[in-house]
């Protein structure tokens, strides 16, 4: 699906942007959350709308950071400069 604004999709952006950083379903929460973002804020120019969804998405990193501990032990997350990374091993 192509978003009417631009020639690349938002979701076809944010796997790839994201796909070796959150999971599947984490992915999907953070393109809920950008449709909501953009629901807000209709009609701003390209150069806003994308650093609206870079917005969402360090504020959904930071959430998921803090939420880090909560997350099962076998799967854990490290910081490599500003995203996480998956990391298979504890």
């Amino acid at each position: 699906m192509t978003s009417a604004r631009g020639s690349v999709s938002v979701e076809s952006l944010v796997d790839r942007m994201f796909d070796q950083v959150l999971e599947p379903d984490e992915r999907a929460e953070l393109l809920i959350r950008i449709h909501a973002w953009e629901a807000a804020h209709p009609g701003v120019d390209n150069a806003r709308r994308i650093t609206g969804w870079i917005d969402v998405a360090y504020e959904f990193q930071a959430q998921q950071r803090a939420g880090v501990e909560t997350r099962s032990p076998v799967r854990r997350r490290a910081v490599v400069g500003s995203w996480f990374v998956a990391s298979a091993t504890a």
